[in-house]
Formats: structure tokens, sequence, C-alpha cells
């Protein structure tokens, strides 16, 4: 190992790598990527060069039977002596995913470039479908959907995505520690600039303070008829957690949750961060001790038994909502590029048989006349869902088009949408729309947010969405959160519906007009307003456009995509 460590030494010191940049680098290595809020970041020429140096050099050490130890020694040395993380953040996070990051980058499963590329720090390469998928019936002709009556009954869905709940939050405590997660009492106490507030910080997660306050601001507000909870309810210090305490998370946020609606229909999805290590999900059957006692709990509250069975055997499901409804949540740690699971078999085209299940669940809505809402947490259009997963998806999408009304997502902490479009004729058609909840965590630089959904009754369109935040500044200065409608989607935009159609409409508006666009990109970050200029405006752009990470890359240009960096924006 004394070797290996001198090629890992010689190598890095003259490749003169900036700390920063290796340390995402290994974060990605190790399925932790916990050091940005946008999680649609995009790779450079530079680090997919890093990546697959790291990859090659670790595949070595594989090769030459170097044991699990030694190399674990190696990557903790790397992240030490760099001062990449704090020391015991570093053993944490070397214990945690050693085992499974060693056993996905074995020489004999992908090839370096290959690894790299699933993790979008490299272009992609194999990232067509393996096949074309089948479906029990043709498509029937595309019926264009109608405006609702305006004066037809309404629903309302509340979404809550993305709470990380941290009950170790400390006000008055360093904001500014040098660890993923801050503002807890063991990183001391913080300065002028770097004190955490009494009602949150930008640079941590949301505390239990700001959590009791939505409530009750929730609970002022008419009742909700359905309640979207689109996962990840743990915080951001994933170096030190366990099984156990990812799933006591859940089972605490069930319970307020049930209280705070008693009377609402609540459908509940799992997030990346649900998983431990955070991201790792076993295949069916495997991850029982996630799986099984969450199952129970939900089952005991909301799934019916059939949801239940199907949940606790692969973390996905679907319930008839009310006559003509249906609801499915899915998985998506099944397409999460960080699931190293996954890469010990990239040849099975659906994982988790989650797919198939997709396809029998709809073409069972379309038979029986009903509309389905999809709800899940990673979107497929974004890095962090692998592309061919996601192009699968796409077309079971298209194909039943008619059925799904919508679909519904967190994950990426900010308010984005992505249209999916069908090639119909000469044309490329807009066939569906993914709506992408912003967060309640404030998990980094962001306003606690959430969003309610208005549903016409007879046909079950979308007819408006509203996004309420409140400004955690002000709120630390007043010491007292107001919480307030951010915008009403058809107000902003000046959409008559929110079909497919109007969203392409939007995005062509968006492409022309600055003002629509800068508008968007206000609501994008909560109303914390950074500038979007240049490549960033394309960036946004191309991935509203997109419904899978590979649709993204062409929009942009393969040659832009591969010297971009990170951060855009």
């Amino acid at each position: 190992s004394s070797g290996i460590n001198a090629e890992y030494g010689e190598l890095f010191k003259a490749m003169k790598i900036n700390k920063g940049v290796l340390f995402t680098i290994l974060v990605f290595l190790l399925g932790i990527n916990v050091s940005s809020s946008n999680y649609n970041t995009r790779s450079s020429e530079f680090e997919c060069e890093l990546c697959e140096t790291v990859v090659v050099l670790l595949q070595k050490a594989v090769e030459t039977n170097s044991t699990k130890e030694e190399i674990e020694k190696i990557v903790y040395k790397i992240c030490t002596d760099l001062k990449i993380e704090k020391p015991d953040v570093c053993s944490g996070l070397v214990k945690e995913f050693g085992p499974v990051v060693m056993e996905a980058i074995s020489p004999s499963l992908l090839t370096p470039d290959e690894l790299c590329g699933y993790m979008s720090l490299c272009p992609q390469t194999n990232i067509t479908p393996t096949h074309n998928m089948s479906f029990p019936k043709p498509k029937p002709p595309h019926v264009p959907p109608t405006p609702p009556n305006p004066n037809s009954p309404k629903k309302r869905i509340l979404h809550l995505s993305d709470i990380h709940l941290d009950p170790l939050y400390q006000p008055g405590s360093n904001s500014d520690c040098g660890e993923p997660l801050c503002c807890r009492a063991d990183n001391g106490p913080g300065n002028s600039t770097s004190a955490a507030g009494n009602w949150g910080n930008y640079n941590c997660d949301l505390n239990i303070a700001m959590w009791e306050n939505l409530q009750t601001y929730l609970a002022s507000l008419p009742p909700f008829d359905y309640v979207f909870w689109t996962g990840d309810s743990p915080p951001h210090n994933i170096w030190e957690q366990s099984q156990e305490s990812q799933v006591q998370g859940v089972y605490n946020l069930t319970q307020t949750i049930l209280q705070l609606f008693p009377n609402s229909s609540v459908f509940p999805c799992l997030g990346n961060h649900e998983g431990y290590p955070v991201n790792i999900f076993p295949l069916p059957p495997n991850d029982g001790w996630l799986l099984g006692p969450v199952g129970e709990l939900w089952g005991k509250y909301w799934l019916d038994q059939n949801a239940t069975a199907s949940f606790q055997r692969a973390g996905y499901y679907t319930m008839l909502a009310e006559e003509g409804l249906r609801i499915i949540a899915l998985n998506s740690n099944y397409c999460n590029n960080l699931n190293f699971i996954l890469y010990a078999n990239m040849t099975n085209p659906d994982p988790g048989g989650e797919l198939e299940f997709l396809i029998q669940t709809l073409q069972y809505a379309e038979d029986n006349q009903e509309k389905v809402y999809i709800i899940s947490h990673i979107p497929p259009g974004i890095s962090d869902c692998l592309s061919p997963w996601a192009e699968r998806f796409q077309q079971v999408v298209n194909r039943y088009e008619d059925t799904i009304v919508a679909q519904f997502y967190g994950h990426t902490h900010v308010d984005q949408f992505e249209v999916f479009y069908v090639q119909d004729g000469d044309e490329m058609r807009a066939s569906n729309v993914a709506y992408i909840s912003p967060s309640a965590t404030t998990f980094t630089w962001l306003n606690p947010s959430f969003r309610i959904y208005v549903i016409d009754v007879p046909t079950k369109y979308l007819v408006d969405i509203e996004t309420y935040y409140t400004d955690l500044v002000e709120a630390n200065e007043n010491d007292e959160p107001v919480w307030q409608l951010e915008y009403s989607t058809r107000s902003a935009y000046g959409m008559e519906n929110l079909f497919p159609s109007d969203w392409n409409t939007v995005i062509n508006q968006m492409e022309t007009n600055r003002t629509m666009f800068d508008l968007y990109f206000t609501y994008y970050n909560h109303m914390v307003p950074p500038s979007c200029t240049g490549g960033c405006i394309a960036d946004m752009i191309c991935g509203m456009k997109s419904s899978t990470n590979q649709l993204y890359k062409d929009c942009l240009g393969e040659e832009i995509y591969n010297i971009r960096k990170q951060k855009l924006c």
C-alpha cells in the first residue's frame, strides 16, 4: 500500500489540484453530493480527467489485492492531508461509503470513463437505451386536453419536499464550521457574521423552530384534500448517520404530518437521503431495514394493503386517490446516479422492476379511464438520474401521455419544471410536465418554501399552482417568520391553462423576454436573487426543455457541456 500512497501523492501534487474541486470529486466517488444547493451540476473537462485518474488508481489498488482497509486508509489520507474535511468527517465518510464504493469501482464492472460518465463527471458513453420499451397495447390517438370549466369544483394538494429537519440546530452556533453541515453546538459559537439565527441559516438545514412555525401557518390555511410528501427527511450530516437514525427521522416527520393533516389523504415517497449510506438503496428484496418499518408505519395511517406490500418490497406503490384519479409513487433511487448498487449490473434495463410496474399500472388506468399523478423524488431530466433509465421512463410517459396528468418531484431544492416532448409527425410536441417543488430546508442559500396545487375535480387537470415562502433574513431580524404567497403560476406567467403546450409557450417566451426569465430565476431561488446571464440562461432554458440529462446535453451542445463549469449561476 505504500507504493499506492506514493503514487497518489505524486499524481495529485503534479496536477496541482484545487482542494475544493478534489473534495467534489471525492464526494461524488463516495456518493455524497453535499457541497452544492444546485443538484443539477455539470461537469468540466478537468473534473472528468481527475475523476478518471482517481478511479484508475483505486481500480489498480483493487487489482493488486490491496485490502479494503488499505484502500480506505488511502482515501482517508487524501481527505485529511489536503484538509478537504476535518478528520472526524473524513473518517465517517470513509467508514460509511468505503465498502459500497469499493464494490462499485471493481474493474470487472465498469471502465473509468463509464463510471465517471454515469456520475456526470464525464461525457457518458453507451447512453442509448438497451432496447425500446414494449407495451401491452398500442398507443391510442392523442386527444388534446380541453380547458376545464372555471366554475367546476376544485381540490387542493399540498406539496412538501426536502424538509431535511435538523433537531440539533443550535441558535448562535457557528454556521461556517468547515463541515458539510454546521449550526450545531459541537461547531462552537459563531461571530457577528457566522452566528446561526433563531429561525435558521442559509448554510444549514431547517431547524425545529421554523418547522413548527411552518406547521402553524399550514394549519391556518383551508384544509388540503391531498398531501404529497416527496422525501428527504434527514439532515445533511451524512458522515455520522445510521440505519436507526434514518428510520427515526422518517418516523418523527410522519407523526408530525399525521397530526397536522388528520383528514387529508397523504401520499409519501422516499428521497435519496433516507438511504444509509445516503443515496445507497439495494435492489429488492435487500433493503428491509428501511422499507419494512417505514412501510409498516405508512401502511398504518395512509397506504392500503396492496400499496404497503408493494412499498415494503421495492419502495414504490400505487393507490386510487378518488374515483378516476390514481397516484403512482415511484422510488427514484433506481435511477440515482450516486446509488452505487446500480453499477454492479448496469445492463439491467429495469432495476427493481419499477418500469414494468409503471407500465402495467398505467395500462390499467388507461383501460379504466383513470387519470394519474406520478410522485417521486429525483426528477428524470437532471444529471442525478441515470440517462438510460430516464430515456426508458420518457418512452413510458409519452406512451401514456393522455393518462398522466402531471408529475411531482423535489430533490433539487429549487423551483423548476421539465417539459417532455414526443415526436408527432414532423414536429416535436410537448406531451407532459414534471413539476419540481422548492424545498422546505434552507440548505443552501434558499428561503423555506412549500407549494399548493389547485386541481379541477371533473377532469383532474391542474388549474393553478401557488408557491409560498418566508424571508429568512427578515425572520431573524424581526424574530418572527412571515409566510406569504410568492406567486401564482398562471398569473406570473400569463398562462391560460397549465397544459404541456402552455408550458412550451412559456419556455419560448423566456428565450426572448429577459424580464420574464429574470422573474423565473428569482422564483427558482426562493426569492434569493442571484444574477443569471450568458451561459446560465442557456443552462436554465435547456433544463426546462429536457426530460433526460442526455437531452439537456444535446440542447447545450456536447462541446459546451464538456467545458462547462459546475456552477453557472
